[in-house]
């Protein structure tokens, strides 16, 4: 098991990405830790912000004020703690929120063309 005798502590677990990265990380033999966490007991971090500190769209001004609120709270917990924390913005992922935003959009082309353009990685 990959990550046997490891303790994770994972944000945001109650749904979505958190939720599967806790499900493997367990799969893998760690003992996953979603509340009631102790920072002074961690040694590292690693917190699930967005894309949407990266590229923003009409209409979600506020979750993306909250995602890079998760990337500035992840800087100031390491420079606070000394400890090593990430902050992992992932890119566009298909879910029921995602969806709905695109059917919603007036031209869902334009709008995945925004999107492939301001996200850095290509695949």
């Amino acid at each position: 098991m990959l990550l046997q005798d490891k303790v994770i502590i994972v944000t945001g677990a109650g749904g979505g990405i958190g939720e599967g990265i806790a499900q493997v990380c367990t799969r893998e033999g760690a003992q996953v830790v979603v509340a009631n966490i102790r920072a002074e007991a961690a040694q590292q971090v690693v917190n699930i912000a967005s894309v949407h500190s990266i590229a923003a769209f009409p209409g979600a001004g506020p979750y993306e004020a909250a995602k890079w609120g998760v990337v500035g709270l992840s800087n100031a917990i390491a420079v606070e703690l000394g400890i090593r924390v990430n902050a992992v913005s992932p890119g566009l992922i298909n879910t029921k929120i995602w969806q709905d935003y695109l059917v919603a959009t007036p031209d869902p082309a334009t709008t995945m063309a925004y999107w492939n353009s301001n996200i850095p990685i290509d695949g």
